[in-house]
């Protein structure tokens, strides 16, 4: 017999084939006899040539017609021919049926059916399925403070450090409201030393009822899940050190985390999970070079004698926050209260409020500064937020609300600082020294906060360093120099105050246009801003030049920065609380 094939294979997800090109099974397998059987062999498909399967899988067939027989077969062992694989031929339409079982990769994978007849000719159907999503992988632990069971389900929660130690990449935690106290170790094996220790990409969800059952959806406004080192044992609650992944990042939503008490007076250093780990860095979340990101959490009443209290981000990590509250920190003697970001951090929508320095500490609020300043890996991204009533110590090296320190890069949109209390500035950009630290305050309000010395700057202060302020009110501030000032590198001496960085803004009392004071219009902070209240400062009164000498949205999509990531347009164009930017107000909110 002329042994020569032809193949029609039906091609599941990915790239499609060119042709069909795998080894054929061997003779004996066909179900003819040997010998020229004197027909010319006619396939065909009667359906379609391109089939689209779903992620999921399921059940899918095709149909032909062969008057030769015929033998499918499946190329890779996740597809199933559940229909006959071989027949005689010539009877007809044959209908193939076969089951693909779920994706579970994140990338598209390609098998083949094969059906093979005598010809010489070869043919391809192909068939494109979609990969899968992080969220549709890996495996729900179900989770209960104290609880003791296996996980698979409410009725069977396990608590969570058990889930912690066990779970893996893409895992689900479902967490039930109440209070969880750590009972895992990083760094040592002393009561001080328990956490809650994360070491791989898992999505966190908190918020459902105390006593929850299947079906039940999650409420963290109502239902709080907190992660407690009962404020006097525990030097870090919550130990963040998953390896970065191209695939999976690390997702919480609906978490408090209070209570921490560091205690150390030095850095100190171990390694965890092959990266320096800093005992006396981080209060409450300690974000040891993971890819993160926060939703609808708390970050509240935790406590530092020396160093970052509330959070603290190294410079290999990566970190977003979303509609997150940092909030009534407390740090004594060392550097912030609130947050010490050292790598990328990228804020939306997030308050920092009453997080305080009690004797000589820096910064009460945001802290950008990554101690090895050669790295320039310090980059913050602040959009729509709410800085208030944050306080540094009354010396007049420190700072109330954001503090830029050498090398770092700071990106400032749409945000409020109000109601804040230090020894110098609210917002400072300190680049003593080195020539690349630089940042971008954009549409944002500064007013009503207070410095303790009439000699300091109360305004925005900046210490040798690249500021550029656009379409922003800095005025209304008491006790220092209102406005945005040069000052020395010992932050107790005035320069002058700024002109050529400022760009249709108020400062102070004058009223920039691009890069120039405007003749004739002056701004009065007690007639022309209210009072503040959710979150902003409005703009008051007849007359406001701020109300219409700004920059319209278009002006503000020009801002680049030439970092990456670049300054994201779609926050530019709207004001903290989400309104378009119609017209030309400064400031981070149009409204009244």
């Amino acid at each position: 017999m002329n042994n020569i094939f032809k193949t029609i294979c039906l091609v599941l997800t990915g790239a499609a084939l060119a042709s069909c090109t795998l080894d054929f099974p061997k003779e004996s397998e066909y179900p003819f006899l040997s010998g020229n059987t004197g027909q010319t062999p006619e396939i065909t498909f009667s359906g379609q040539k391109d089939i689209a399967v779903g992620k999921t899988g399921g059940e899918f067939k095709g149909s032909f017609k062969s008057n030769l027989p015929w033998v499918a077969e499946s190329l890779v062992d996740w597809i199933e021919i559940t229909s006959d694989k071989r027949g005689m031929g010539g009877n007809g339409e044959t209908e193939l049926t076969f089951k693909v079982t779920r994706n579970t990769t994140l990338k598209s994978r390609t098998g083949q059916i094969r059906v093979s007849v005598t010809s010489d000719a070869a043919a391809c159907i192909k068939v494109v399925q979609e990969p899968s999503l992080p969220e549709d992988l890996g495996n729900e632990w179900f989770i209960k403070p104290g609880a003791t069971g296996k996980g698979s389900s409410w009725e069977d929660a396990t608590d969570l450090g058990e889930a912690l130690k066990a779970c893996a990449t893409a895992d689900k935690l479902y967490l039930a409201a109440g209070t969880y106290t750590p009972t895992q170790y990083a760094g040592g094996s002393s009561d001080a030393d328990k956490t809650f220790l994360l070491t791989q990409n898992v999505r966190i969800y908190g918020g459902y009822p105390a006593n929850p059952k299947a079906g039940d959806a999650a409420d963290p406004a109502v239902n709080k899940t907190i992660l407690s080192g009962n404020e006097s044992s525990t030097r870090h609650v919550f130990i963040i050190a998953a390896p970065k992944d191209d695939d999976y990042s690390i997702q919480i939503n609906g978490i408090t985390v209070r209570g921490g008490c560091n205690t150390s007076t030095k850095a100190g250093s171990n390694k965890l999970n092959g990266e320096y780990f800093f005992t006396g860095y981080g209060a409450g979340v300690y974000v040891l070079g993971s890819k993160v990101k926060f939703t609808n959490c708390f970050i509240k009443d935790n406590k530092s004698v020396k160093f970052a209290c509330g959070m603290f981000s190294t410079n290999n990590s990566y970190v977003e926050m979303e509609h997150c509250e940092i909030t009534d920190n407390m740090v004594e003697n060392g550097n912030a209260a609130g947050i010490h970001n050292a790598g990328t951090m990228i804020l939306r929508n997030c308050g920092i409020r009453r997080n305080g320095c009690t004797k000589n500490s820096l910064v009460g609020g945001f802290y950008n500064y990554d101690t090895d300043k050669k790295l320039k890996t310090a980059k913050a991204y602040l959009y729509s937020c709410e800085f208030e009533n944050n306080s540094g110590s009354t010396n007049w090296k420190r700072v109330s609300n954001f503090y830029g320190r050498e090398n770092s890069f700071s990106v400032i949109v749409n945000t409020t600082f109000y109601g804040s209390d230090a020894g110098n500035a609210p917002i400072a950009i300190f680049g003593k020294g080195v020539t690349d630290t630089e940042a971008y305050i954009i549409s944002c309000t500064v007013a009503g906060n207070k410095s303790s010395s009439p000699d300091v700057c109360s305004g925005i202060a900046q210490v040798e360093s690249k500021v550029k302020v656009y379409n922003s009110i800095v005025s209304g501030n008491k006790g220092g120099r209102d406005g945005i000032w040069a000052i020395q590198s010992t932050m107790n001496e005035l320069i002058d105050q700024r002109t050529e960085t400022v760009s249709y803004s108020i400062n102070a009392e004058k009223v920039f246009g691009d890069d120039d004071v405007m003749s004739g219009l002056l701004f009065d902070p007690e007639k022309m801003l209210g009072k503040a209240s959710n979150g902003v400062v409005p703009l008051i009164g007849a007359g406001n030049p701020a109300l219409t000498n700004g920059m319209t949205a278009d002006q503000l999509k020009s801002i680049k920065s030439g970092r990456k990531p670049e300054i994201d347009e779609t926050e530019v164009v709207k004001d903290q609380k989400g309104n378009p930017r119609t017209g030309k107000v400064m400031g981070a909110y149009v409204g009244k």
